[in-house]
């Protein structure tokens, strides 16, 4: 699921400490820094959303861990 990303989004990211990245998720192997169902990780991971994109990014397959 995509959607911009908006000040909101990233106010009530911190506000709920929303956990949404591939770190976060189950299926994220941590060994080999990939996701087990083999997704790609670039628009996901923890390391992309700390440079704050212009588009948010969710994973259907997440899994909180």
């Amino acid at each position: 699921m995509r959607q911009p990303s908006t000040l909101r989004f990233w106010e009530e990211r911190d506000r709920w400490a929303l956990r949404h990245v591939c770190e976060d998720c189950a299926l994220y192997l941590e060994e080999s820094r990939a996701c087990a169902h083999e997704y790609p990780t670039s628009e996901h991971d923890r390391a992309h959303y700390e440079a704050r994109p212009e588009e948010i990014v969710f994973c259907k397959e997440f899994e909180l861990r």
